[in-house]
């Protein structure tokens, strides 16, 4: 078995084993190009018309979701901001402010659950495959070369077109392994609201999960006590679509309202969308992400007397995608791009940073 991974060379798995020198020896470009064993081959995206905008058939925009909660009797928490790199306060009053369902009222006795579903990166996957002619072949057709003279100019032009086709005979040969190099952070794992309008304005012209949509968050007011009875998956929607379930559970306990608030969103329109989310490679477009996982947050509560609010507490370790290992300057990591190059592991006994 050959394996032909898509901008992973092996520093770049191996991370955790190399230290610090691994994002140096990956930018020079002398790194091994083996794994397991086995040879590994970087490919390179595609100018195919020449416009500055190549294509790498093995990227795509992913998104993920994370949810928080501020409980009744709390005055603040703490979220991690890609927008901001770092952890960003949410007061009481902003997340009140921005809760769907409130209305100008001031939320002070109830939980507000605060969504981020439309988290996006980029990312690129892999192809697992056997080499040899078992599996295919590339065939060259025949080459054509023409050459003109210019006198005026006194240039002779020459026009190469090469014709060439790689033909798979085996599919069960071929294996995509989806997103496992996370190459950039698009949009979406900010810290700032959406409303009613300008939710609606994003959707209809289909800026969420671009950078063109700056709003992340929204908020959600629950009675008091019933966030910390749900579980660490959730969806937007109240259940989760045919794809996750299999993963996750065939049923989800929904938070209260959660009907109201697809009625307010219109966010029925995604139903039939999400339950064809099989064949991503094979679609022009992804829709709109509705499961989240517990984010981590720090939270904080202001102090009886006194115009200075208790330190920021953890109170929630990451569940989802990114795991536990969150912290101010992980955006950068997350893509290989900052600092060493990796995620550093962190033990969450300091205070917030």
């Amino acid at each position: 078995m050959s394996v032909y991974l898509h901008m992973v060379p092996e520093t770049e798995v191996d991370y955790s084993r190399r230290g610090p020198g691994a994002y140096d020896a990956l930018a020079s470009g002398k790194v091994p190009n083996s794994f397991r064993g086995l040879p590994v081959f970087t490919s390179y995206p595609l100018d195919t018309d020449f416009n500055g905008a190549p294509i790498s058939l093995l990227e795509r925009d992913r998104m993920i979701g994370e949810w928080f909660v501020l409980p009744a009797g709390e005055d603040a928490i703490h979220i991690f901001s890609a927008d901001a790199d770092r952890f960003v306060k949410l007061t009481r009053e902003d997340i009140s402010g921005a809760a769907m369902n409130l209305e100008g009222e001031d939320g002070a006795n109830q939980d507000i659950l605060v969504f981020r579903p439309f988290a996006t990166w980029r990312m690129a996957s892999a192809l697992l495959l056997k080499s040899g002619s078992e599996l295919g072949n590339t065939f060259h057709g025949h080459h054509d070369m023409q050459l003109q003279n210019d006198a005026v100019r006194k240039i002779m032009l020459g026009h190469y077109t090469f014709y060439s086709r790689a033909v798979v005979k085996n599919p069960k040969l071929v294996s995509v392994v989806e997103d496992v190099f996370c190459q950039d952070y698009v949009a979406g794992e900010g810290h700032l609201f959406f409303d009613k309008d300008t939710f609606s304005e994003a959707w209809m012209d289909q800026s969420i999960g671009t950078k063109r949509c700056r709003q992340s968050l929204m908020a959600w007011a629950v009675p008091k006590g019933t966030a910390k009875n749900l579980p660490d998956a959730i969806d937007l929607m109240g259940d989760f679509p045919l794809a996750a379930s299999n993963e996750l559970s065939t049923q989800t306990k929904a938070f209260e309202g959660v009907q109201v608030l697809e009625r307010q969103l219109g966010l029925g329109a995604l139903r039939p969308l999400r339950q064809a989310e099989g064949n991503l490679f094979m679609r022009a477009s992804t829709p709109l992400n509705t499961v989240m996982f517990r984010g981590m947050q720090y939270t904080q509560k202001a102090v009886a007397g006194s115009a200075e609010a208790s330190k920021p507490r953890i109170t929630q370790l990451g569940t989802g995608h990114w795991g536990k290992n969150v912290y101010a300057g992980c955006a950068a990591h997350r893509s290989g791009m900052g600092g060493d190059g990796f995620l550093l592991e962190k033990g969450y006994v300091q205070d917030l940073e």
